[in-house]
C-alpha cells in the first residue's frame, strides 16, 4: 500500500520488499528498494534531495572509464594539447585496463593501492613504471575523482590516501665550467644566440623559440616571456606560457645581449616576427632544436645532454653566487618560491649559511 503523498512507493508481492521508483530529469527511470517501508522512504528522501535543491543527480552506475571520458573532456580547454594527449595515453594504457569497469562509487582504497602496486611490475605489454611516473598517474586519478566530487557523484576521494613514494633526485644540470665549454663550442653555430640565451636566462626551450622581436628590449637589457612555441602533432603551435607566473620579464646578462645583438645584425627580424627561425624562414621545430643541442654537446665533449639542463644550470649558478631565492624563482617563472626551494634549495644553503654566520659575527663579536 502507498500512503498519500509518498509517490511511487509500493511493496513487491514476490518477495515483500519495498520499492520507490521515479523518472529523473534525464528521462532515466531509477528504482531503489529496502526491506521495510520506513527504510525505502529514507532512500526516497536521499534520491529526491538533489532534485529539490536543483543539484545534479549522482549517477551511481558511472564507471571509472566513463568518469575519465567526462574529466578529460572538461580539461580540453585547460591543458596544452601535448599534456592532454599524454593524459589520454596514460588513462588508456595504465588506468582503464584495470580500473575502467569499476563503478566510481564502489572504488575503494585497497583497489587503488593494488592498482598502483601492479604498475611497479612489468607485464607482457610494458615495462615496470618508475615511481615518478606512477605518482603522476595517481595524481590523474586524484584529479578525476575530485571532478566526480564536484559533480556530486562522490563525497570522498579514496585515491587521495593512496601514496607513491618518490625519492627526490637532483635534476641534471650544466655546471659553470660546462656552460663555458658549451658556449665556446657554439661560437660558430648558426643558433649560437639561442644557446647563449638558454644558458644566460634559464628560459624553457619553447619560451626561447617563441620569442618575438617586440619581446626583446636591448636598451633595457630585458626579454619579456609572453608565449611558447611547442609541437602539436606534426606542426608547431604558439601557446600561452605554462603558468601565470611564466609570463615575466627576465634580465639579460651582457654576454647574452651581445649575442642577440649580433644575431639581429646577421638575421634581421621584420615587424613582430620570431627571433629564431629555421634556415628556410619557418618557425623552429622543438624536436630538431633538441637534436641540434645534443649534437653540439657531444662535439663539445659534454656527452648526451638535454636543453633543460641549461635552465637547471642557470638556477644553480645564481643560487651558488648568493642570489636570493625569490629572484631566482621570478626569473625562472616558478609559481611559488617553494617550487624553487624544493628543486634547488641545497645549492643556496651553503652561501646563505656563510652570509648568516658573517652577519651574526659582525653583530656580536665586537661586544665581548
Amino acid at each position: 500500500m502507498r500512503a498519500q503523498g509518498e509517490g511511487s512507493v509500493y511493496q513487491r508481492k514476490s518477495d515483500g520488499r519495498w520499492l520507490y521508483s521515479r523518472t529523473l530529469p534525464s528521462g532515466r527511470r531509477q528504482t531503489v528498494s529496502a526491506a521495510t517501508r520506513a527504510a525505502v522512504l529514507k532512500r526516497k528522501d536521499e534520491l529526491d534531495a538533489p532534485l529539490r535543491e536543483s543539484r545534479p543527480v549522482p549517477d551511481k552506475t558511472l564507471t571509472v572509464a566513463g568518469l575519465f571520458t567526462l574529466w578529460l573532456e572538461s580539461q580540453a580547454d585547460n591543458l596544452a594539447p601535448n599534456t592532454l594527449r599524454l593524459y589520454q595515453d596514460f588513462s588508456a594504457h595504465h588506468i582503464l585496463p584495470q580500473l575502467g569497469k569499476t563503478k566510481v562509487v564502489a572504488l575503494t582504497l585497497p583497489d587503488v593501492e593494488r592498482w598502483l602496486s601492479s604498475l611497479s611490475r612489468p607485464t607482457a605489454s610494458r615495462a615496470a613504471l618508475a615511481p615518478a611516473t606512477r605518482s603522476r598517474i595517481r595524481q590523474m586519478l586524484v584529479s578525476a575523482c575530485n571532478y566526480a566530487i564536484r559533480c556530486r557523484v562522490l563525497t570522498y576521494n579514496v585515491a587521495h590516501d593512496a601514496k607513491v613514494k618518490v625519492e627526490r633526485t637532483e635534476s641534471a644540470y650544466l655546471t659553470t665550467d660546462e656552460q663555458v665549454t658549451l658556449l665556446q663550442a657554439a661560437a660558430d653555430d648558426r643558433l649560437c644566440a639561442l644557446w647563449t640565451l638558454l644558458v644566460g636566462t634559464g628560459l624553457r626551450r619553447g619560451e626561447a623559440m617563441g620569442l618575438t622581436r617586440s619581446a626583446l628590449d636591448l636598451g633595457a637589457g630585458t626579454v619579456t616571456v609572453r608565449q611558447s612555441l611547442t609541437r602539436v602533432g606534426n606542426v608547431g603551435a604558439i601557446r600561452k606560457p605554462k603558468t601565470e607566473g611564466s609570463t615575466r620579464v627576465v634580465p639579460l646578462p651582457p654576454f647574452v645581449l651581445r649575442a642577440l645583438t649580433e644575431h639581429l645584425r646577421r638575421s634581421p627580424v621584420l615587424g613582430d616576427g620570431l627571433l629564431f627561425r629555421s634556415e628556410v624562414g619557418t618557425p623552429l621545430d622543438p624536436t630538431n632544436v633538441g637534436r641540434d643541442f645534443r649534437r653540439l654537446c657531444e662535439r663539445a665533449g659534454l656527452g648526451f645532454r638535454h636543453c633543460h639542463e641549461c635552465r637547471h644550470g642557470y638556477a644553480v649558478t645564481l643560487l651558488e653566487a648568493g642570489t636570493p631565492l625569490e629572484i631566482v624563482a621570478a626569473n625562472l617563472g616558478h609559481s611559488t618560491i617553494r617550487e624553487t626551494a624544493d628543486r634547488y634549495g641545497k645549492h643556496s644553503r651553503p652561501v646563505a649559511q656563510a652570509a648568516a654566520m658573517a652577519a651574526l659575527d659582525a653583530a656580536l663579536d665586537s661586544n665581548f
